[in-house]
């Protein structure tokens, strides 16, 4: 039944999910089973996250989290600092969330609970990006899918495949959207990004490099310029020439490019 609420909630069959759920706490009930009670909170706080009634969700997380003082299980508490975190940011409280999510982190690195691991970093990757930090986003991103990564491996946790293809559209999406803040600055290169991805790209597949590593390859084209951003646009775009000083300024755009990248584990080998 907790599984049939999940699933009914992916599909968007909210009250087929809600019933779902609620059969399964009176059972948990009956059969004095806590730690399950525990778990179907803290789903029952995500299926009303996805039907974005946030108070109903908090409700769900604080019961998960008084009756998880009765057991020594740090999973349900990991899930439900994770689902705080998302209720914090869907509602803005931005600093909460961040605060939430470093503790459902900690507890997953301290489980060694890779799934929620993937999926907090995915979370607060969200939550950088609302507030426009490009570089964290993209590190949490990173994170996210090098963790997803790993369970591949691992028979048990299902639909890996569809969160990872999730979490490489979102990472490309925010590539992009990183490139075109580049090329607003620089009106002499308006398209660049994406034609160094097209043509990258075009050349790595014509000497046989696979196709998921072609998608880093793009990755990698579309942040080349990366470093533009550290210069002002009256330097970028100056019309005549460039003085000495401004000169040195655009030589270093991609050592610059690199120190804002450098902590960035990509999951390329180029």
């Amino acid at each position: 039944l907790n599984n049939l609420g999940v699933l009914y909630t992916r599909m968007e069959r909210w009250e087929t999910g809600e019933r779902a759920y609620e059969e399964a706490v009176e059972i948990s009930q009956v059969l004095g089973d806590l730690p399950t009670r525990i778990l179907l909170e803290v789903n029952r706080a995500s299926h009303w996250i996805a039907r974005k009634e946030y108070g109903r969700a908090r409700d769900a997380c604080d019961l998960a989290m008084q009756l998880s003082e009765r057991t020594q299980d740090t999973h349900a508490l990991g899930e439900a600092h994770k689902c705080y975190g998302v209720i914090a940011r869907e509602t803005g409280d931005h600093a909460a969330a961040e605060q939430s999510f470093q503790r459902a982190s900690a507890l997953a690195d301290q489980r060694q609970d890779l799934l929620l691991a993937a999926e907090t970093a995915r979370e607060m990757a969200e939550l950088y990006r609302q507030q426009g930090r490009n570089r964290d986003t993209l590190q949490c991103l990173n994170r996210a899918h090098r963790l997803f990564s790993q369970l591949h491996a691992r028979r048990d946790v299902a639909d890996i495949d569809r969160q990872t293809q999730d979490l490489e559209e979102d990472f490309l999406e925010m590539v992009q959207r990183w490139g075109d803040s580049i090329e607003s600055k620089d009106h002499y290169t308006q398209g660049h990004c994406e034609r160094v991805a097209d043509l990258a790209c075009a050349l790595a597949e014509a000497v046989g490099i696979d196709q998921k590593s072609l998608f880093w390859f793009r990755i990698g084209a579309l942040l080349h310029d990366v470093g533009k951003l550290t210069i002002p646009p009256e330097v970028l775009n100056k019309p005549g020439r460039l003085t000495a000083d401004e000169w040195a300024l655009v030589k270093h755009h991609p050592i610059a490019g690199v120190e804002m990248l450098a902590d960035i584990e990509f999951p390329w080998d180029v």
